[in-house]
Parts: structure tokens; sequence; C-alpha cells
């Protein structure tokens, strides 16, 4: 995994599909990994858009899936892959429900709360999701 420029791995964490509960539990390591590091910042947002990003992963991709972040002079960086089939992030942003359905949200908020957000098709139909996102202090 090949990070921004001059962002190096914090922590990188492997994924079964379906597990959620393996999921969960990464949420609150990555919690805990940025508090342990910027006590004063408000994580809130970062674990939200790791959350989501995870979670939809584990619904809808296929092994493996990978969990990678970098913490680099305020900036965290989460890059999520697996083997499933990619999407187009234009699209699946514009289709998204409304603010009363109670499902399909999730990259809505994350693209609220994120400096950036990317998704890659890479080769041998495998899909990379990244977002950035400033520390607040």
């Amino acid at each position: 995994m090949q990070f921004r420029e001059n962002f190096r791995m914090t922590q990188r964490w492997l994924l079964k599909k379906r597990d959620f509960d393996a999921a969960h539990a990464r949420r609150k390591e990555f919690r805990a990994l940025l508090a342990e590091r910027h006590r004063s910042a408000d994580l809130d947002p970062h674990e939200l858009v790791f959350g989501e990003l995870v979670a939809n992963a584990v619904r809808y991709g296929d092994e493996p899936i990978s969990v990678a972040v970098a913490v680099t002079n305020g900036i965290v960086q989460i890059r999520v892959e697996n083997a499933g089939d990619c999407f187009d992030l234009d699209r699946r942003l514009a289709a998204a429900p409304g603010p009363s359905a109670t499902g399909g949200r999730g990259l809505q908020i994350v693209r609220a709360l994120a400096d950036t957000l990317t998704v890659e098709h890479l080769p041998f139909s495998s899909c990379r999701v990244t977002a950035t996102l400033k520390l607040s202090m």
C-alpha cells in the first residue's frame, strides 16, 4: 500500500467479509490509536469515517479486505481495499437516498466529513477507497 507523499503506514488490519464484530473492534482500536497520539483532537469525525468505510467493505466487499491508516503532520489517511466490485463514487452519491432513509447514506456522511474521498478501480477486480481528514486541535 502506497500512501500520499510523505505518509508512512501507522496501522494495518485484515478483515473478513461479514465480520462486523471485528470491524467494530478495529474501529475502537483506530480511535485509541488516534487518542494516544492526539489527545486534544476531536476524533468523532475520524472514527465515523473509519467506521463507515470499514462497514461498507465488510458488508459489500470481498476478501481480502485490508484497512490501513497513516497519520502524519496532523492528517489522517484511511485506506480500505477489497477484492469486490468497485463503484463510481459520483453515481453512488447522486443515487443515495434522502435523510429519512434507513440505509445508503454512509458515503454521503464520509464525503461531508472528509477533506478528500477517492475511489480507485484497481487491477484484478479490486477497489480502493481513500479518505483524508485533518486532525482538529
